[in-house]
């Protein structure tokens, strides 16, 4: 549980809790499976926080700094993401059905396993992310950045890269069925094993996955 010095500062509201981690920075806050259930929380410092299997359903997170903390297993549905940055954080097997997650940052996240199938991505940055088993289906990614994540064996049918660098992703073993690529920057990318079967590629993409097959 929460250890309560910790969630009876947090209890006080954001600014006492923000200057509280300002003054004593070596603090690990530990709010492990706190329940935050419709809390208002716009632009709180959760920076390093031990948060797994925590509830932040409908939490009000807009704005908030969650890089480096660890929300495994935690439940954020319909919760406000906006304009969070979520910069390696560890996300993985989170609950994120109706999340919003406009202009957030998950460069570097942990979001292996997670289901996202369906939404609105587009512009989102998750360069070095690990999507890892990730449930993608019909996904916009328009205009969003990849580089170098990890999306193997990925669940991406009919999921839309229209002009998504995806430079150097790992997609080994994903499922591209149907997906749009014809757009997307691939250069460097892992294709290996990847289903493309239907797949939208441009005749060049088609022509460098052909040739980097037939070396390997």
């Amino acid at each position: 549980m929460a250890y309560q010095e910790h969630l009876d500062v947090l209890q006080q509201g954001v600014s006492v809790w923000n200057r509280w981690r300002e003054a004593h920075p070596e603090i690990v806050p530990d709010l492990h499976r706190v329940n935050l259930q419709n809390a208002q929380l716009p632009g709180i410092n959760l920076q390093n926080a031990e948060m797994g299997s925590a509830i932040l359903q409908n939490a009000n997170l807009q704005g908030a700094n969650l890089s480096h903390a660890r929300l495994s297993n935690a439940n954020l549905s319909k919760a406000d993401l906006r304009t969070a940055i979520c910069y390696s954080t560890d996300l993985s097997q989170v609950r994120l059905h109706g999340t919003n997650l406009t202009g957030a940052c998950f460069s570097k996240a942990l979001l292996n396993g997670v289901d996202l199938h369906g939404r609105d991505l587009r512009g989102l940055d998750f360069s070095e992310a690990n999507l890892y088993q990730a449930h993608l289906e019909s996904c916009d990614f328009t205009g969003s950045n990849l580089q170098h994540a990890c999306l193997s064996e990925a669940h991406l049918h009919m999921t839309n890269f229209c002009n998504a660098q995806l430079q150097h992703a790992n997609l080994l073993e994903a499922d591209l069925h149907e997906a749009f690529l014809k757009s997307a920057d691939l250069t460097g990318a892992n294709l290996n094993g990847a289903r493309l079967d239907q797949a939208y590629l441009s005749p060049k993409q088609r022509m460098m996955h052909w040739l980097h097959a037939l070396r390997h």
